[in-house]
């Protein structure tokens, strides 16, 4: 009974073996990419707001300060839209939002209320002191 144990286990093990050098071992994945579209800026008279529309529905978005200090920081807000570019009739009259290379910067000045991202949008929100 035994003997028959260790047949099975090792016909399976073979068969198993078999079937992982047939199947592919890498898996093309796209590169992500996004496209802001527009840049819509509201300012209250206490709070700001910073919207940009983009391509893609859920665009990548990572708060990277530049420093620990930084970090440390209430009032200054530095995010990073990766491998997002600026569309070419994008008016962007706004100091805030940068393109560095193929990444979009987005500088912050006061108090985080919100920050989102779905839906084709990136949305910031922040308070000023007043």
């Amino acid at each position: 009974m035994k003997f028959q144990n260790y047949q099975f286990l090792v016909l399976f093990l073979a068969i198993a073996q078999l079937q992982a050098h047939e199947m592919p071992l890498e898996v093309s994945m796209q590169r992500y990419e996004n496209e802001v579209t527009s840049i819509q800026e509201l300012a209250g008279v206490t709070n700001y707001t910073l919207a940009l529309k983009c391509k893609q529905q859920s665009p990548i978005v990572a708060y990277v300060p530049k420093s620990f200090a930084e970090s440390q920081d209430e009032n200054s807000h530095r995010y990073l839209l990766p491998n997002t570019k600026l569309a070419s009739d994008v008016l962007n009259e706004t100091a805030t939002v940068v393109q560095l290379g193929s990444h979009l910067e987005v500088q912050l000045f006061g108090r985080l209320l919100a920050q989102t991202a779905g839906d084709g949008l990136a949305m910031f929100v922040t308070q000023s002191k007043g």
